[in-house]
């Protein structure tokens, strides 16, 4: 005897065919979003974090009043087992009124490497690389005329520096700006020729070994506090100190990214207890409809 749900199932599925497929979207949809994002999410975290040692990011930055020597650099080196990398840089007035950080890319060989999108990165002083995202937004393109500190340059590259993952010109800043601030990589006689009054003696320091958040919040304590009483020893003065965790043109992309991913979750879990709450009434409406039957 053949089994009557062979008849009965097809033709209770077309009788409520838009229930049915309302319920499939319901379920496939918010999960596949959610599955996708999560997807895109761990990938982004983990290009982040193959990004940290491929392009050397430093593991903060100080800045003096008065140039450090290479005998006292060296002096502060050995002490603190660190390695310190001149990475000085000039805030320049841009087109439209727009701020330019200008860094030397002679200094950019050994920590926060450039990483370049289109182009080729400058070979004459009057070339520029200029950050992708800050083109992208001011319609700036390969070839462009662009003037900065009142020289004319043409852009040569759109890049990426892994220390600026948002473009934040202070770190006091609420929100990162990439509309009206840009950094920008210049050659060296390009760096030179540039006034001196607006250098900014910067430095970015390494650690021998990436530390935990923890640990590296007590070495960077500590190392403050040498590297300030040392400045003072030396006629000098620490007129900033910036630990790689507390600074936000490195890590408020990837909080934003982490906290997204959270929010996902959330949200996955929260439909998935949607749906099995429409399953219940789904199920309970067909019971109650086949009383009879039953």
């Amino acid at each position: 005897m053949r089994n009557p749900l062979y008849k009965r199932l097809p033709r209770e599925f077309t009788d409520d065919l838009a229930k049915y497929i309302v319920i499939f979207l319901f379920l496939v949809l918010p999960i596949s979003l959610c599955a996708g994002y999560m997807i895109g999410n761990d990938s982004m975290i983990r290009t982040y974090d193959e990004s940290i040692d491929q392009y050397s990011l430093e593991d903060g930055h100080f800045q003096t009043v008065f140039a450090l020597t290479d005998d006292l650099i060296s002096e502060i080196e050995t002490d603190e087992t660190i390695r310190i990398h001149p990475l000085f840089y000039r805030d320049e007035s841009g087109e439209n009124g727009h701020t330019v950080r200008l860094y030397n890319m002679a200094d950019r060989v050994s920590v926060d490497l450039w990483c370049v999108h289109e182009g080729v990165m400058p070979a004459s002083p009057e070339e520029i690389a200029l950050d992708r995202l800050y083109c992208e937004n001011n319609g700036i393109s390969l070839g462009d005329d662009y003037s900065v500190g009142g020289r004319p340059y043409t852009v040569t590259a759109l890049l990426s520096l892994v220390d600026y993952s948002c473009l934040y010109k202070s770190n006091t800043d609420t929100m990162f700006n990439a509309q009206t601030f840009t950094v920008a990589l210049v050659n060296d006689e390009a760096f030179a020729a540039l006034d001196e009054d607006t250098l900014v003696l910067n430095y970015a320091f390494t650690f021998p070994e990436r530390l935990e958040e923890q640990a590296a919040h007590a070495r960077n304590n500590d190392l403050r506090k040498s590297l300030y009483a040392f400045c003072l020893k030396n006629g000098n003065m620490l007129s900033d100190y910036l630990a790689k965790e507390d600074n936000q043109a490195i890590t408020f992309s990837i909080t934003d990214i982490e906290g997204d991913l959270t929010m996902m979750l959330v949200f996955g879990v929260l439909i998935v207890g949607g749906l099995a709450f429409v399953f219940a009434l789904s199920i309970k409406s067909q019971i109650e409809s086949e009383m009879g039957s039953i």
